[in-house]
């Protein structure tokens, strides 16, 4: 397994891991059983190095990824001359409440498509939530 197997949705969980108050050893638990896409009760001092042995990329720093102009059906809109307003009020809305896939959602807009028009932003949200972190990062 490496980073760029890591869906961005798993990586805000990880991040979120890592964040909590709580034990590193708690905290190794939950991270290896989000990576592992396991319950942490299946852990067992039996699997634990199975698991553990599967993320062993987490050590290792997050690779820049290559910005691509496309994304599946999806464009990404980096010329911020063209930007709208109600994408920049948006974006800074989001940049407020950290919500990075809501930052993301401003520039990655379907193919054919304006932006918020003719098209469902939730399923913008949850494509992004299934990217590659590496793409996302």
């Amino acid at each position: 397994m490496t980073w760029n197997e890591i869906t961005f949705e798993d990586y805000l969980k990880i991040v979120e891991i890592q964040q909590r108050e709580d034990t590193e050893y708690n905290k190794l638990l939950d991270i290896t059983a989000v990576l592992n896409d396991v319950n942490v009760d299946e852990i067992t001092i039996n699997n634990f190095k199975d698991y553990a042995d599967n993320i062993k990329f987490i050590t290792e720093d997050i690779p820049v990824g290559e910005i691509k102009d496309e994304y599946d059906n999806y464009t990404l809109h980096k010329d911020l001359s063209q930007m709208s307003m109600q994408q920049y009020i948006d974006f800074n809305n989001y940049a407020k409440q950290m919500d990075y896939v809501g930052v993301l959602s401003v520039f990655l807009i379907p193919k054919g498509k304006q932006y918020n028009e003719g098209y469902d932003i939730d399923k913008v949200r949850q494509y992004i939530l299934t990217m590659s972190c590496v793409d996302v990062i």
